[in-house]
């Protein structure tokens, strides 16, 4: 654990905390010492959770754990929800002309790839070499 007391303003601290990525965020106050809590912030939901400083180790764990599985959740259901499956070129082209597909992102890729194409092909054609004789 790292404890943060600098004199940087208290929203300085946070916002540094999260560019780091800390997935948490230890709270504890003057008050919170005498009635011997303290505040654990989830950075990914904001939800404030107040815990006994005797059990903070535990609580701690298992709000970690909470977070890494609700990550995860969440980037398996937006993986599932973005892949499609097609048994045929036409029931490809199908499911690409519908309105959910991004054209602006198609077009983009597209040109990348023909850059590539047009790289890849100077690579593989020798330069032109030219000689002159110098008398």
């Amino acid at each position: 654990m790292k404890i943060d007391d600098s004199d940087k303003s208290t929203g300085w601290k946070f916002s540094e905390q999260e560019i780091l990525g800390i997935p948490t965020r230890i709270e504890i106050g003057p008050k919170d010492i005498e009635n011997n809590q303290a505040v654990i912030v989830r950075r990914d939901t904001r939800e404030k959770i107040v815990v006994s400083l005797d059990e903070i180790e535990t609580k701690l764990g298992e709000i970690l754990e909470t977070i890494q599985k609700d990550m995860y959740d969440r980037a398996k259901a937006f993986l599932d929800s973005h892949i499609d499956f097609a048994e045929t070129m036409d029931e490809m082209n199908e499911k690409n002309s519908t309105p959910n597909v991004d054209s602006s992102k198609q077009n983009g890729v597209e040109a990348q790839n023909v850059k590539m194409r047009s790289r890849q092909q100077q690579v593989e054609q020798p330069p032109a070499v030219s000689a002159k004789r110098i008398r």
